[in-house]
């Protein structure tokens, strides 16, 4: 099925931020090694051309990449605010470097330094998502009107917990004119997506729709139950951070029993059961689906690797799915788990809602604790991911139906 979940091209974000280092030039201003001796750091750097070089040491340089200039003048053009987000420890050394990089005023067509063009600037050695609530409280945009440009993959922890669109530079190119209108179209189908986000009460809902469920803790329920993302990591999740779901309330009531590293909500009755609806079925029905096989190379093993590495293995996810299937973020993933609760062997269907789909289309219709869930009425019409197939939003690659076959399954189950 054809991409077509996106506001038009012609619609902007209020702000784009900017990392510094190996985002808007090679290199690393440290001030470690720049400007050695000197009482005044910043007068260390000398400019020539797009390079600015340590007068006390030439070794030591930044180069602008090509198409930064290019880029800042676009987004002056379109009333775009931008936001300088670094954590390097040196502001002085990096408000100087963006003072002598230049970029085209597009309403006086003279050149001026990059600083100048900067609504924000959040430079200092914190949390990205410490920077993006600075900028949140004083520019009064929602999290859903920004974006992110960044090398570093594990800062894509500002989409991940407040909603900020991240775009990750890749190959130590920085940013170039390609991947800031990757980055766009990405910030523009998940703004097509977050038009969906009323409150969750279903009957202000005009076509809500139950897909599953998910067992969970206290905290995480009163979550969804809000419509809110969730924001405890510290369970496997081997697709990346997301919402897990099933399409049996069994596997859900086995998988509520999960605490953290090192702790059972089983042991402390910390358990909830709830039904996930989309607020729009018809939608969810067109969001991408992509049903991958139960092997290594999509998964992410959050548990035993560290936070870049998990976070590249999200984004190499992303780029390989892109890359290989068409299927853009924002999308759903599936997958068919190996059993780890039925006596009768053979595997259970997951899937996995990233972030930015959380909190914009799903949110809890119905709780129960878990003792009490046995004994529920009122429960939604069971339902099967597989029905989703027929709908053609799913796409089912050879390898999966491969891999159904090596477990002795068949697509409907």
């Amino acid at each position: 099925m054809a991409q077509t979940l996106s506001v038009p091209e012609s619609v902007y974000p209020k702000l784009v931020g900017l990392d510094l280092d190996y985002t808007l030039w090679k290199g690393w201003l440290d001030d470690k090694k720049f400007g050695w001796g000197l009482q005044t750091i910043e007068d260390c750097l000398e400019r020539s051309g797009n390079v600015l070089r340590d007068k006390g040491n030439g070794n030591n340089s930044v180069t602008l990449f090509p198409e930064v200039d290019k880029i800042i003048t676009d987004l002056a053009m379109r009333n775009v605010q931008i936001a300088l987000v670094s954590r390097n420890t040196s502001r002085a050394l990096c408000n100087r470097a963006l003072w002598h990089f230049q970029a085209t005023d597009p309403k006086t067509h003279q050149r001026k330094g990059i600083i100048f063009f900067a609504k924000y600037s959040e430079i200092y050695p914190e949390s990205k998502t410490n920077h993006f609530r600075h900028i949140q409280e004083w520019s009064g945009f929602q999290y859903s009107d920004m974006i992110l440009f960044d090398d570093e993959a594990q800062n894509n922890v500002v989409e991940r917990e407040l909603g900020v669109t991240f775009k990750a530079l890749r190959d130590g190119a920085g940013l170039t004119w390609d991947r800031y209108q990757e980055g766009l179209a990405l910030w523009r189908r998940n703004k097509y997506i977050s038009r969906c986000r009323p409150h969750p009460d279903s009957q202000l809902l005009p076509k809500p729709k139950f897909i599953g469920w998910v067992g969970t803790d206290t905290k995480t329920m009163e979550r969804y139950r809000h419509g809110q993302r969730r924001l405890e990591y510290s369970r496997p999740a081997r697709y990346g951070y997301g919402m897990y779901l099933s399409d049996d309330p069994n596997v859900a009531m086995h998988f509520a029993g999960w605490g953290g590293v090192g702790q059972s909500t089983r042991q402390t009755g910390d358990m909830y059961i709830c039904a996930i609806y989309a607020r729009d079925g018809e939608l969810f029905d067109r969001i991408p689906k992509f049903w991958v096989s139960e092997s290594g190379q999509y998964q992410t093993d959050n548990l035993h690797n560290n936070e870049a590495d998990v976070a590249w293995a999200q984004e190499n996810r992303d780029e390989f799915i892109a890359r290989n299937y068409g299927k853009l973020k924002p999308y759903i993933l599936l997958s068919r788990h190996h059993n780890m609760i039925r006596a009768g062997g053979g595997r259970f269907n997951e899937m996995v809602v990233y972030p930015q789909l959380q909190d914009t289309l799903f949110y809890a219709g119905q709780v129960w604790r878990a003792e009490h869930f046995r004994a529920a009425r009122d429960l939604p019409r069971l339902v099967s991911f597989t029905d989703f197939v027929n709908n053609g939003s799913i796409d089912i690659p050879r390898e999966t139906y491969v891999d159904f076959g090596k477990n002795g399954e068949v697509m409907y189950k």
